[in-house]
């Protein structure tokens, strides 16, 4: 059961992963951010223990508006989390000064608090300069490490079409804010990396190209490898191994790899028959190695796997039954679905007997802006009858007692392959909404 949290009044508990692009730079299209955004982005990055960003966002807060107190609390908070208290003292006297009451001064050594002044000035300054010219950097949010199995078994059209099917998944990603890796499993003691981290899709499109099937299939030893590469080289917050094997583990195992910070798994079963011996075993390694599993359909065509790729990136459930609530707005919408039998599906009941799964929850807890709420039943496993949807103004996630206030929602429905579009508003907390009735 999920516990839900309330927000205070200074501190919003801001998701670990973010879904905007942030771009420091002075030109215009960073001019129009305001001084809130700012502030908003920073939070974001602070709660997720990524404080050098958190102080660049700051700092662009105070570039807009030096009077800002909010920003300059918020700097020297990140400072002291950086270890730079008499930096973080310089800038909680300026939040005191310009009229923010609740700031605390750090204890510093006495020697400390003798640097010069020029380095404290400096540390409060928005560094912006690269090579004498004003810098538009991309902050990248998503890293992919696609884990291709090269192993013997992987001959012919097989290898063929995954290629084909990556190239498609690749060829749909925002590279202006995602990078990629490829790292291939050859056999028991050959795992290479083919590809380091890139967002140049062309560079991972030529290294396919070259992949050629081998040995064994080491299926527990690429897991921890891959682990332990995007644990020590990925740059974005959203971390994401994507597996596709068409095999079981033929090399000897070994330990497993303790990530440092939450990556999510998912192995991918390519040309396996479902419901066979062998789908069993890869969902058991799945389930072993905390990921998700999804069966991809034979490999003589390339359409089930870059599907599954998708799906594996996108991790949103789908099926003959999927509803999915999207907004845009700082809030907590909760959706809801009751299946024929009159079970329904929400944050505090999100699996039912059915087979129906409430497998995304955005809430004010994690909050990320965009991400979607998604209910569905797998194919062939949804019941037949009446179905009931209705959204939810739960809770407002608005940063520093700033309310967010009405929020567009829009809600897609799938039943049978068939799509249906739903739009509406809800105006406060506890306001609840009936959307649609369908038959499945």
């Amino acid at each position: 059961m999920k516990t839900k949290y309330q927000k205070d009044k200074l501190i919003i508990t801001i998701s670990v992963l973010i879904t905007v692009q942030i771009l420091f730079s002075s030109s215009i299209m960073a001019q129009d951010l305001t001084v809130d955004y700012w502030l908003q982005k920073g939070d974001e990055f602070y709660y997720n223990d990524s404080y050098d960003l958190a102080l660049r966002c700051y700092d662009k807060a105070i570039e807009i508006d030096p009077m800002e107190s909010n920003a300059w609390k918020s700097k020297g908070n990140v400072l002291n989390e950086l270890g730079q208290t008499v930096e973080a003292n310089v800038a909680f006297a300026k939040a005191n000064d310009l009229g923010y009451e609740d700031t605390t001064r750090i204890d510093v050594v006495p020697n400390e608090m003798s640097e010069e002044i020029s380095g404290i000035n400096e540390s409060i300054q928005p560094n912006i300069m690269l090579d004498g010219a004003k810098s538009e950097t991309s902050i990248i949010f998503n890293s992919i490490i696609l884990l291709f199995d090269a192993s013997h078994s992987m001959s012919g059209d097989k290898m063929s079409n995954a290629k084909i099917a990556i190239k498609e998944f690749i060829s749909g990603l925002d590279f202006e804010s995602t990078e990629v890796s490829l790292i291939v499993f050859y056999d028991c003691d050959n795992i290479k990396v083919e590809q380091p981290f890139t967002t140049d899709k062309s560079l991972i499109s030529s290294k396919i190209d070259t992949i050629q099937p081998s040995g064994s299939t080491p299926l527990n030893k690429a897991i921890n490898f891959a682990k332990r590469y995007i644990d020590e080289n990925a740059n974005g917050m959203k971390r994401n191994i994507i597996m596709f094997t068409d095999g079981i583990e033929t090399c000897t195992s070994q330990g497993t790899y303790s990530e440092r910070k939450s990556i999510k798994i998912s192995v991918i079963g390519y040309n396996i028959r479902k419901d066979s011996d062998l789908d069993k075993s890869l969902r058991n390694f799945a389930e072993m190695v905390h990921g998700n599993y999804l069966n991809s359909g034979d490999g003589f065509n390339s359409e089930g796997l870059a599907r599954s790729l998708e799906q594996a990136y996108a991790g949103m459930g789908t099926g003959d039954v999927q509803v999915t609530l999207t907004w845009n707005a700082n809030a907590d919408i909760d959706l809801y679905v009751e299946d024929p039998s009159g079970d329904e599906i929400y944050y505090r009941n999100p699996t039912v007997s059915s087979g129906g799964e409430l497998d995304i929850d955005n809430r004010c807890s994690n909050f990320i802006m965009g991400m979607p709420e998604n209910i569905y039943w797998p194919l062939g496993k949804a019941p037949v009858g009446r179905y009931k949807v209705r959204v939810n103004y739960y809770d407002d996630c608005g940063r520093f007692g700033v309310r967010t206030g009405p929020v567009d929602w829009t809600i897609k429905t799938k039943v049978n392959g068939r799509m249906y579009t739903f739009s509406g508003t809800l105006y406060d907390i506890g306001d609840t909404q009936d959307v649609t009735t369908f038959q499945f």
